[in-house]
């Protein structure tokens, strides 16, 4: 039986040659761009009563900290916005501080959210609490 003219045999092979030829440049080109992205390994937070200032830390390896970076950090104070902040690249390949001064009082809840360039976020939330001398 011939569709067309054409063997339908001969089209069927045609076409799973092709399907499998994208699946294939889909494997090497696409896969390997989302292993390389990945959310920041952890946040952690420390907050300064006297100095009114909050210190984030945040681990995020990156071999390309100009292209894969810690590109925004969202800062909440008692569920509301206290602050947001947006960086072009990576201070350090994995791991670096930012300080922010942030008005706080002790029980206020503290919340950072980091987000990466290329993929995911990671949030961290800190209980403000009296400061031993």
């Amino acid at each position: 039986m011939r569709c067309n003219g054409k063997n339908p045999k001969k089209y069927s092979k045609s076409i799973i040659t092709l399907c499998t030829l994208l699946a294939a440049i889909f494997c090497l080109t696409i896969i390997p761009m989302t292993a390389k992205a990945h959310p920041p390994g952890s946040v952690t937070l420390s907050y300064s009563l006297s100095a009114q200032t909050l210190m984030v830390t945040i681990v995020h390896n990156s071999s390309s900290p100009n292209s894969h970076y810690i590109d925004k950090v969202v800062v909440k104070k008692n569920g509301k916005p206290a602050g947001s902040y947006t960086y072009q690249n990576q201070q350090d390949p994995s791991e670096f501080s930012y300080t922010y001064n942030l008005s706080a009082s002790i029980g206020d809840v503290i919340e950072v959210t980091a987000y990466c360039s290329s993929y995911g976020t990671k949030t961290a939330t800190l209980i403000v609490k009296k400061q031993l001398s």
